[in-house]
């Protein structure tokens, strides 16, 4: 005949067996949040520094008469822009040539930064 302490070893083996495979799938859990928090937060992040960019952009266009010109680098709150103002036929930072047929215009490209992102935009005017 058997003992009842017999039964009491196999519950006890079932019951850990179980526990560790709930702390798998819970530890499997909290990694996948993890990530999606560090991505929306790098989005947010991203967007911050797209509208510094965009500032730097509205710098340079305003009150200029027609001619942009450099304007210093900027902070905006916790953010910062880079802004490089090329002239036509002038080569860009980019080994690339700023309006190529001559036409006046200028290649504006500003770079916004914010919690180590970084997003440009450019345009010519």
């Amino acid at each position: 005949m058997k003992d009842s302490s017999q039964y009491g070893g196999v519950a006890l083996y079932i019951t850990v067996m179980v526990l560790v495979v709930l702390l798998a799938i819970a530890a499997g859990m909290s990694q996948v949040f993890f990530q999606q928090t560090q991505i929306l937060r790098e989005a947010g992040y991203s967007v911050v520094a797209f509208y510094a960019a965009d500032t730097g952009i509205e710098e340079v266009l305003k009150d200029r008469n027609g001619t942009p010109t450099d304007i210093p680098d900027g902070v905006v709150g916790s953010a910062s822009y880079e802004v490089v103002v090329t002239p036509s036929g002038g080569v860009k930072p980019d080994d690339t040539v700023c309006d190529p047929a001559g036409t006046g215009h200028y290649c504006i490209k500003s770079t916004g930064k914010y919690q180590n992102v970084r997003r440009a935009i450019e345009i010519t005017f």
